[in-house]
């Protein structure tokens, strides 16, 4: 047998197959298609997370809507008896409260989203509430409630009671009034109301000297018409009724009914105007 190397003659080498060579590129086949996989998966998380965030903030907006209105309708409150805002305050409360149920209902689903296994196909919970038919209507009813407040308030400037201070009335002679004695209450609140109660005081003028206070009343009108009803004899502490037709200064009509040689002092405990 003869030695190629003696021979001189060249012979081409057999090709050889390396196990360790396959795996390798097979295991850089896998690498590049799980690192691929877990970069995609990124890119989903990251694409449905900034999703959720996005429309969390946008059920943000009925909640900024509804507390701008509820500043815009308690810059508009007038001067008045504070029960009479009472169903404003509440229409308002309720407004607000459900408008940020919303927005921590829908931060609630973004998070439940992030941890999902496939994000933003979450069941459950609370988040179920943001694929029904009733977050729409909740959000509408939130801003239909704080308009109504918003309504309701300018209704109370036009027509709500306004208690005058006692700057914007007075009595023209309020002193030592006897028997069919007349003296006149000028009121002058700038407001224009159709109705108005006003509470009159009657003193005896010397303190403990007799009973004529409480002997005597008074008849209440405006100026021009008759005594009519209970306005025609209120005794202390009582308050007349009348209306007014949208007048804004007012003048009221005071007799005073007592026994003889008694006399009376006059004053006004309240004036409210209203309707």
């Amino acid at each position: 047998m003869s030695d190629p190397a003696v021979d001189g003659e060249s012979h081409p080498k057999e090709p050889t197959v390396s196990a360790s060579g396959t795996g390798a590129a097979r295991a850089s086949d896998g690498g590049t298609a799980i690192s691929g996989s877990v970069v995609g998966s990124n890119v989903n998380s990251r694409f449905y997370t900034l999703h959720f965030l996005g429309r969390a903030a946008g059920w943000s907006l009925p909640a900024v809507v509804v507390g701008l209105i509820a500043v815009a309708t308690l810059f508009r409150q007038p001067p008045g008896r504070i029960g009479q805002f009472t169903p404003v305050y509440v229409l308002l409360g309720a407004a607000l409260l459900a408008s940020v149920l919303l927005v921590i209902l829908a931060g609630e689903q973004v998070a439940r989203n992030r941890t999902a296994p496939y994000p933003g196909r979450a069941e459950g919970g609370h988040g179920d509430f943001f694929r029904s038919g009733l977050r729409l209507p909740a959000a509408l009813l939130c801003l239909l409630a704080a308009g109504a407040g918003l309504l309701w308030m300018e209704y109370l400037r036009n027509h709500g009671e306004v208690d005058l201070a006692r700057r914007h009335y007075r009595i023209e002679r309020p002193t030592g009034l006897g028997d069919g004695e007349e003296t006149t209450l000028v009121v002058d609140g700038g407001t224009k109301r159709d109705r108005m109660r006003a509470t009159f005081s009657i003193r005896d003028p010397r303190p403990g000297g007799g009973n004529c206070g409480a002997a005597t009343t008074l008849g209440v009108a405006l100026e021009g018409e008759p005594t009519a009803g209970a306005n025609g004899s209120l005794q202390d502490g009582k308050t007349a009724v009348l209306r007014l037709d949208g007048k804004s200064e007012i003048r009221v009509r005071l007799t005073v009914h007592t026994v003889r040689r008694c006399r009376v002092d006059l004053g006004v405990a309240k004036v409210l105007l209203y309707g």
